[in-house]
C-alpha cells in the first residue's frame, strides 16, 4: 500500500473523526494529491486557471482515492467494503445541507453545487473499479471498450461540464479520446497488470495472435505478443483520430488541456512502438524532456504557430510568422521562469522588456538542462540525454530549433552577444552532478562553481549590456557567492544524494566527517565548519559587490536585488547554521519582493550613497540585520521574514532540488 494512502486512510477512512479543516484546506489536500502523484500526463497545466483548477483537482482526488481503494487494499472483501463506503458518500454531493466528513468530498461537494455536475459519472467510475475486483480478464475488445465507458469516459464528460463546453457531439468525441487514453495505458502496463492478476489484452485477439498466458510472464515479449501489441497500438491510434474533431471544436484553456492529453497518449503509443511492442522488458514512458516538448508544442499550436510552421514548410515564409514564433517561445520561457524561479523572477522585473525576455530564456535553458540531469525517466541515460541536448543547442544556433525554448534563446544570444561557449560550459557543470562529487581543495570546488554559476553571471553581463572585461572577476565572484550559499543551504539534502561540494580539506581541518553530515549530527566542530564557510561566502560577496559599479542602471538594479536576496539567505543561515541539517531554509516571498522593490533606485539611476545600500562596509556584516537593518540597508525595519520552504501548500520547496545557481535557486 502506498505510504501516503496508508496514512490518509487511517486519518480519513471509515470511523475516523470528520475532517475539520474547512473548504480551503480540503481543496489544498486535493491540490497536493494532484500535484504529487505521478501520471503520464499532467492533470493540471498552466492553461487551467481560476476556479476550474479547484474542480479538476477535486475530480482527480475522487478518482485517485477510488483507484487506490480498489488496487492498494490487498484483502478483496475489505476493498469492496471500502468502495461501498466511498460510493455511499456520493449522495451527499448535491445536498447543500449535507456535511461530508472526508476532505475529498468536501471539495467535490463545492464543485458539484457550483457547476451543477451530475452524480452519474461518479457512480460509473466506481462501477469500473468494482468490476476490477471480479473481472480480471477481458474476453473481447468490445467488452474492454465497455469497461472503458465506466473507467475513463466519465472523467472526460465531467471535465467538459466543468468548463461549460458539454454537448452530445462533444461527449462522443471525448469518449473516443478517453477510451484511447485508457487503452494506451493498458498496453503500457501489461507487465504491471499481470503481476496483480489482471489481463487487459482482449482474449479473442490473444487467441488470434497465438499469445499464451506464459507469454505474459516472461522477462521479454514474445514475437506473438509484440505483434498483438503493435496491432492494438494501431487500433488505438484510430480511436484517437476519431476524437480529434474535439480539438478543433473546443476553445480556450480546455482546448489546450485536451490537446495535451491527446498528444501525450500518442507519445505513449510512439514509445511502445519504438520498443517494438515489448512492454515487458521496459515500461515505456514519456520522459521529462518529452513532456516539456509536448507542452511547448501545445502552446505553439494554441498560439497559431503550428499553422504558421506548416505554411513555412509549404514555402509560405512571412515576417509575421517569424514574429509569432518568437513571441510564443518568449511566452513559454516566461512561464517557466515565473513558476520555477522563486529567488530570481522578482529580480527579473527590474529589467526592461528585452532584457527581461533574455533572462527568462536563459533561465529556461538552465532549468531544462538541470531537469534532464536530476529527473531522468526510468531507463533513460542522463549523460546521453545531456549530450543530445548539447547537440540540439548547436543545431538551434545554426538555425534548426527543436525545442519551444530555442527561438527565444537564439534571439537572446544574437541580440545581446551571449557567448554560446558559456551555455555549453553550463551543460558541463550539470553533467558533473551525475557522478558522486568530492573536491579535495577549495580550488576544485571553485572550478565546479565556475561551471554551474559563474558562467551564468558572464551571460548576464552580456544581457545587462556590460562589455567591460574588467567586470569579469567580480561576475565570477558573484557566481561563487550565490553557489556557495546554495551549497550551505542544501548541505544535508545533497549529502543524501551522494554529493558533497565542500572541500574535503575543510572537513579534515575541523574534524567533521561526511557520515556526521548525512546523519544530521549537530556538533561543535560542525558549527565551526559552518562559521568558516559562511565567512568564506561573505568574502565572495564582498568581491561580488564590486560588479555593480560596472553595470548600467537596469543591470545594477537586478544585480542588487538578486545578490541582496542571496546574501540575505546566507545571513539568515548564519543566525542558526544548524538548521541546514533539519530543513531547507529560504526567505519569505514578502522579503524577496521587498528586496527587489528596494533595488528600484538603481533602476531609475537615483542611487543612495553606497554606504546606505551596500551590505556593510566590511562586505557583508556579521548578521542579517547588518545587511538589511533599519539603519539603511536594503530593507526597512521589521521587514525581514524567513520560512521553512516545506511550508508551502504543496509541501514541496520552491524551485528545483539541485544546486545549480539559476536552475536551483528558486
Amino acid at each position: 500500500m502506498e505510504t501516503w494512502f496508508k496514512r490518509d486512510l487511517a486519518s480519513y477512512g471509515p470511523g475516523t473523526p470528520p475532517f475539520q479543516g474547512g473548504l480551503a484546506r480540503a481543496r489544498s489536500y486535493c491540490q497536493n494529491l494532484a500535484q504529487n502523484h505521478y501520471e503520464n500526463f499532467s492533470v493540471l497545466t498552466f492553461w487551467v486557471r481560476g476556479r476550474a483548477r479547484h474542480h479538476m483537482r477535486a475530480v482527480y482526488a475522487f478518482s485517485r482515492w477510488a483507484d487506490n481503494l480498489a488496487d492498494e487494499v490487498a484483502d478483496p472483501t475489505e476493498s469492496r467494503r471500502l468502495l461501498a463506503w466511498w460510493r455511499g458518500q456520493i449522495g451527499q454531493l448535491d445536498q447543500p445541507d449535507a456535511k461530508p466528513a472526508h476532505p475529498v468530498f468536501i471539495a467535490l461537494q463545492a464543485s458539484v453545487l457550483e457547476v451543477g455536475l451530475p452524480l452519474e459519472p461518479f457512480h460509473h467510475l466506481l462501477d469500473a473499479f468494482e468490476r476490477d475486483k471480479v473481472e480480471t480478464d477481458h474476453p473481447s475488445l468490445e467488452e474492454l471498450l465497455d469497461y472503458c465507458r465506466g473507467s475513463a469516459n466519465p472523467v472526460g464528460r465531467l471535465v467538459l461540464r466543468i468548463f461549460g463546453q458539454a454537448s452530445p457531439q462533444r461527449d462522443e468525441w471525448s469518449d473516443a479520446i478517453c477510451s484511447a487514453l485508457q487503452l494506451a495505458n493498458f498496453w503500457q502496463d501489461i507487465g504491471r497488470d499481470r503481476k496483480i492478476g489482471r489481463v487487459y489484452l482482449p482474449g479473442d485477439l490473444r487467441l488470434r495472435f497465438g499469445v499464451t498466458p506464459s507469454d505474459l510472464d516472461q522477462p521479454k515479449a514474445s514475437d506473438a505478443l509484440r505483434a498483438l501489441v503493435t496491432h492494438l497500438c494501431q487500433y488505438t491510434r484510430a480511436l484517437f483520430r476519431k476524437g480529434e474533431p474535439l480539438l478543433a471544436d473546443l476553445r480556450g484553456p480546455l482546448a489546450a488541456q485536451v490537446k495535451l492529453f491527446h498528444d501525450g497518449g500518442l507519445a505513449i503509443l510512439d514509445a511502445i512502438e519504438n520498443q517494438g511492442g515489448d512492454t515487458l522488458a521496459i515500461r515505456p514512458t514519456v520522459d521529462k524532456l518529452g513532456k516539456i516538448r509536448l507542452m511547448g508544442q501545445t502552446l505553439l499550436g494554441m498560439s497559431g504557430l503550428g499553422r504558421l510552421i506548416s505554411a513555412r514548410e509549404a514555402g509560405e515564409r512571412t515576417e509575421a510568422g517569424t514574429a509569432v514564433s518568437l513571441g510564443a517561445s518568449h511566452a513559454w520561457c516566461r512561464d517557466v521562469a515565473r513558476t520555477k524561479a522563486g529567488n530570481f523572477y522578482p529580480a527579473f522585473g527590474l529589467l526592461p522588456t528585452g532584457q527581461h525576455r533574455a533572462m527568462c530564456a536563459l533561465y529556461a535553458f538552465l532549468r531544462v538542462t538541470d531537469d534532464i540531469a536530476d529527473e531522468p525517466a526510468p531507463g533513460e541515460d542522463p549523460c546521453q540525454s545531456l549530450e543530445s541536448w548539447r547537440l540540439a543547442l548547436r543545431r538551434a544556433l545554426a538555425g534548426e530549433p527543436s525545442h519551444p525554448m530555442h527561438p527565444a534563446l537564439v534571439w537572446s544570444v544574437r541580440t545581446f552577444g551571449i557567448d554560446p561557449a558559456h551555455l555549453e560550459e553550463a551543460i558541463d557543470g550539470v553533467a558533473m552532478d551525475l557522478q558522486p562529487l568530492r573536491f579535495e581543495t577549495i580550488r576544485e570546488s571553485e572550478g565546479y562553481c565556475h561551471k554551474v554559476a559563474s558562467v551564468v553571471g558572464l551571460c548576464c553581463l552580456a544581457i545587462w549590456g556590460c562589455h567591460n572585461r574588467r567586470a569579469h572577476p567580480a561576475a565570477i565572484a558573484t557566481g561563487y557567492a550565490l553557489q556557495w550559499t546554495n551549497i550551505l543551504r542544501d548541505l544535508r539534502e545533497d549529502s543524501g544524494r551522494g554529493r558533497l561540494y565542500l572541500p574535503l580539506e575543510d572537513l579534515q581541518r575541523f574534524g567533521v566527517s561526511e557520515e556526521e553530515i548525512a546523519r544530521g549530527e549537530k556538533t561543535g566542530p560542525f558549527r565551526q565548519l559552518m562559521d568558516f564557510e559562511i565567512r568564506r561566502a561573505r568574502d565572495y560577496y564582498r568581491q561580488a559587490w564590486r560588479l555593480r559599479r560596472h553595470l548600467p542602471p537596469a543591470g545594477a538594479a537586478m544585480f542588487t536585488a538578486l545578490v541582496g536576496i542571496y546574501q540575505g539567505l546566507l545571513e539568515h543561515l548564519a543566525l542558526m547554521p544548524d538548521r541546514v541539517l533539519d530543513e531547507r531554509v529560504s526567505l519569505s516571498k514578502k522579503t524577496k519582493a521587498f528586496i527587489a522593490l528596494s533595488a528600484w533606485p538603481w533602476r531609475l539611476n537615483q542611487v543612495p550613497k553606497p554606504g546606505r545600500i551596500s551590505p556593510g562596509r566590511s562586505g557583508g556584516g556579521g548578521t542579517l540585520r547588518g545587511m538589511i537593518g533599519s539603519s539603511g540597508g536594503l530593507l526597512g525595519p521589521g521587514s525581514l521574514g524567513a520560512r521553512n520552504s516545506h511550508g508551502s501548500a504543496s509541501g514541496s520547496p520552491l524551485g528545483g532540488t539541485g544546486t545549480g545557481t539559476l536552475p536551483a535557486g528558486g
